[in-house]
């Protein structure tokens, strides 16, 4: 499939995942099983493309409750046990109850644009993004590599972007910096 010359080529290839669990029973959900709930919905490269994408899938607050979407470089899966995420770790923040569904959804979108198009000076730690509806949670994962300055800096970065989307979109909400939880991954 070849690219339109007036598309926008993104600098990575990503991938959409979705992770759509198996339903509880009285066992224990295995590691393998999570796995086996996460699928590869599509790939692509450009700007119209994702929002094609976009366009075309279940939105964020039509999917399953413990339903979830993944955004991620090519390669990369949104698992702990990926190399590329290997003592790396990821930032949560979770919205709050008064935020309505149509901003979580065009957030999250919004978002996943800004990370792909390059617009954080972090970027290249970023691997992946995500949304979890149940938690109505953004989900942003990184590589290892990053020290607490760098840590607090993108988490401030962050901060600052979501508020301008939301101010943006005449939204009652404001986030702060500790909004947004870091939890670095103890993998090997």
């Amino acid at each position: 499939m070849s690219t339109p010359t007036n598309s926008h080529q993104l600098r990575h290839k990503w991938t959409l995942y979705f992770n759509d669990p198996p339903k509880p029973t009285k066992h224990q959900v295995h590691k393998d099983d999570w796995h086996d709930a996460l699928h590869t919905i599509a790939l692509f490269d450009t700007v119209e493309t994702f929002w094609r994408v976009c366009h075309n899938i279940p939105q964020p607050s039509d999917i399953p409750v413990k339903s979830a979407y993944y955004f991620f470089h090519t390669g990369i899966r949104p698992a702990w046990e990926d190399e590329a995420n290997i003592g790396g770790g990821r930032f949560l923040c979770q919205f709050r109850k008064a935020a309505q569904k149509y901003e979580d959804e065009s957030i999250f979108f919004d978002m996943t644009l800004l990370i792909m198009c390059n617009q954080f000076p972090g970027i290249d730690f970023i691997n992946g993004i995500g949304f979890n509806k149940e938690r109505s949670r953004l989900e942003v994962w990184v590589r290892k590599g990053l020290n607490h300055a760098r840590v607090e800096a993108l988490k401030q970065e962050m901060t600052d972007t979501l508020n301008t989307l939301f101010s943006i979109k005449n939204s009652k909400i404001t986030l702060r910096a500790n909004d947004f939880l870091y939890s670095q991954h103890k993998g090997r």
